[in-house]
């Protein structure tokens, strides 16, 4: 019986590992696809002349689109997504509040010191990707395997 609670344990601390990780893997493909969708903004704003509103009808659906979806389309700037933290989901506002409200000129300059921003946002990102998506998992076996042996 022992044994059979301590196999479980192992198996229930390595998905919490996994379910603990899946913040930072979530964190990435967000700003992979910002990054990618500021640059769709600006390839489209520099040649096709299209509005914000129709790039973002027009794009394709990831997970930047359906937040930016609901913020820009429907005018809701009280954006909160839940993987980011407090000062990640203030630049995300903020990055809303500011595209789409100037001339071509002036929205061609914030897009690219908004492109610096998310590329430093998706180096860290990254780093974090790289250091936390292994070790929880491995957290939660190490300690599901602490139980087993303190059960035998």
């Amino acid at each position: 019986m022992n044994v059979v609670f301590g196999v479980f344990s192992i198996i229930l601390g390595t998905f919490i590992g996994y379910k603990m990780s899946e913040k930072y893997v979530k964190r990435k493909c967000f700003y992979n696809d910002l990054f990618a969708f500021n640059q769709v903004l600006k390839t489209e704003v520099s040649f096709s002349h299209n509005s914000i509103k129709k790039i973002i009808k027009e794009r394709k659906t990831n997970v930047v689109t359906d937040y930016l979806n609901e913020a820009i389309l429907k005018e809701n700037t009280n954006l909160n997504v839940s993987f980011l933290n407090e000062e990640e989901n203030a630049f995300l506002q903020s990055y809303v509040k500011s595209i789409g409200k100037s001339d071509r000129e002036s929205q061609l300059e914030i897009l690219s010191v908004y492109e610096m921003k998310i590329k430093k946002k998706l180096d860290f990102a990254d780093e974090e990707f790289k250091k936390y998506k292994k070790l929880y998992p491995k957290l939660g076996f190490l300690i599901g395997l602490i139980i087993l042996v303190v059960l035998l």
